[in-house]
């Protein structure tokens, strides 16, 4: 996965809105759980279908490393598009695609989640 860079992204609103929805859910008296997976969620549970409507496709992880490899340039694309227009546009987008790979939906929020997560870090 190619390092995220801040100077690419558009939306430096919707990466602020994401780190407080982060920092918000690790501040709670219970025990945080890591910062990458409270993303992860987040991420899910704003963008992406919800588990009722793909739980019948439940991926096997060689399926969605299969759907990485395949699908690369149209996962940097969409990596592109998130960062230039924004998360719901690139996950819409995302969607119309894995139509006919549902593990291509599930490749893209893994590097989804992975460069946002990286920038959070950063930033």
């Amino acid at each position: 996965m190619e390092q995220a860079n801040l100077e690419n992204f558009k939306k430096l609103e919707e990466l602020e809105e994401l780190k407080k929805a982060v920092e918000k859910e690790i501040s709670s008296p219970e025990a945080a759980p890591p910062k990458k997976e409270v993303l992860e969620k987040i991420i899910e549970e704003k963008y992406f279908p919800p588990k009722t409507e793909i739980e019948n496709l439940k991926p096997v992880l060689t399926e969605i490393e299969k759907a990485k490899e395949q699908y690369k340039p149209l996962i940097t694309e969409l990596i592109e598009i998130a960062q230039e227009e924004g998360i719901e546009k690139a996950v819409n987008k995302a969607r119309g695609f894995s139509k006919d790979n549902p593990y291509l939906l599930d490749a893209f929020h893994d590097e989804l989640v992975d460069k946002y997560f990286y920038l959070l870090e950063e930033s």
